[in-house]
């Protein structure tokens, strides 16, 4: 399917247990993949991806093994989804206040393969509203090739939240604004 502008675009959600899942030939151990448990990427117009992940990215990330596909703790798997991402919704941190709501940060890569990524920090409660949601949504609009478009899941908060606080955000690339419909091409 070829990606074009969308005001209403589609969407996808994703659990990432699923990325980890057997793939062919890759098997990862089940003990590896429910690492990855409650942890959620949306994809807006299958292409600009936002991470829902409970991690705390103002403290120092963990140690990983040299292999990524090898590490075992879920602090391991929440840091490595918060990097591999290119935005990430988080609960506020417990080390920051009520006026950090809405903060957008950037998380360097440790390894320096990665962009940086925007993290924005939201209240814990509203977090784990939009994860119960995540699961539902990724029962019903998950899997490669199951997209709707925003309009058909209004009433989900997290919806409204990516289209309003994502969707239509600044911090957008000007590409990325005219992919979702919300700018004109940046190439004109």
């Amino acid at each position: 399917m070829k990606e074009s502008p969308q005001y209403d675009f589609p969407i996808l959600f994703w659990r990432q247990t699923w990325e980890y899942a057997d793939w062919g030939d890759i098997k990862h151990p089940p003990e590896m993949v429910a690492l990855y448990d409650g942890i959620y990427q949306v994809n807006l117009n299958r292409l600009i991806s936002v991470m829902f992940v409970a991690v705390d990215h103002t403290q120092p990330p963990p140690s990983f093994p040299a292999d990524l596909d090898q590490i075992t703790t879920r602090e391991q798997a929440r840091w490595r989804s918060l990097i591999e991402a290119r935005y990430a919704v988080v609960p506020l941190p417990p080390s920051r206040g009520s006026a950090d709501l809405g903060t957008l940060d950037v998380v360097e890569d440790p390894f320096g393969m990665a962009p940086p990524t925007r993290v924005l920090s939201v209240d814990p409660d509203e977090f784990n509203e939009f994860c119960r949601e995540l699961e539902t949504l990724s029962d019903d609009v998950g899997g490669i090739f199951d997209t709707k478009r925003c309009s058909a899941v209004s009433d989900y908060r997290v919806v409204e939240f990516l289209r309003k606080r994502i969707a239509d955000a600044d911090f957008l690339t000007a590409s990325e604004k005219h992919l979702l419909g919300r700018g004109p091409a940046p190439w004109l």
